[in-house]
């Protein structure tokens, strides 16, 4: 039998509500992974995962404990809740020069996901400005989110750059189109505030947005 390795079988792709208690034993570090398909094996390890998430509205997006908590996501399936400790999108190369050629499949369109999945890979290289860009290009197309869950990372980006005017009308554009997204802004909010100087004069503007959205509770 011949051992593939994920970039050679699909198969390393692990629905978390299907395969628990089979080839996926547990949602624990340290725990392997065996995935077989007739001639061919899968191994890997719950210690180098990176969990996925794709909606019914809105875009693929790749979830963690430092951006896309458990938290932020807490009101979806338990299965991805208690499996987002486990993701590490620092296995990610957000420097690659180079696009994967997928056989068969041409490149996706140049739509609303193409940008966010962009300012996403932008702010895990914490490159605020290059987020910013990004939401203008999509703006200027005509393009917004299909999921209120998506401003999050533009709304952390226009914070983390000073601009709290759009940060706060994106917050409750974000809020008022879904009030699920509540935690999430919370913890966008806590982080800008984690980021920001403790005599800096945007302090008292911070503090309303955590109080605004509850974020003590």
């Amino acid at each position: 039998m011949k051992k593939l390795s994920c970039q050679e079988f699909w198969n390393c792709l692990i629905y978390t509500e299907k395969r628990l208690g089979g080839s996926l034993s547990s949602l624990k570090p340290g725990e392997d992974v065996n995935v077989y398909l007739r001639t061919v094996s899968f191994g890997g390890s719950t210690s180098k995962a990176i969990v996925l998430f794709m909606p019914k509205q809105g875009c693929l997006r790749v979830l963690g404990t430092k951006w896309g908590d458990e938290i932020t996501y807490s009101g979806q399936s338990k299965y991805l809740v208690k499996a987002i400790p486990l993701s590490n999108p620092s296995l990610i190369e957000v420097n690659a020069t180079e696009t994967p050629k997928l056989p068969f499949l041409s490149e996706a369109k140049h739509d609303w996901c193409y940008y966010y999945t962009k300012a996403e890979l932008a702010r895990q290289r914490k490159d605020w400005e290059g987020v910013n860009t990004l939401l203008s290009e999509a703006a200027s197309l005509g393009y917004q989110a299909g999921d209120p869950f998506e401003w999050l990372v533009f709304i952390e980006a226009k914070a983390m750059t000073g601009d709290l005017e759009a940060a706060d009308k994106l917050s409750e554009r974000a809020f008022q189109s879904d009030q699920r997204t509540r935690k999430g802004l919370c913890q966008v909010w806590k982080r800008v505030q984690a980021a920001s100087p403790a005599e800096d004069n945007k302090q008292p503007q911070i503090l309303e947005n955590l109080s605004r959205y509850r974020c003590g509770q």
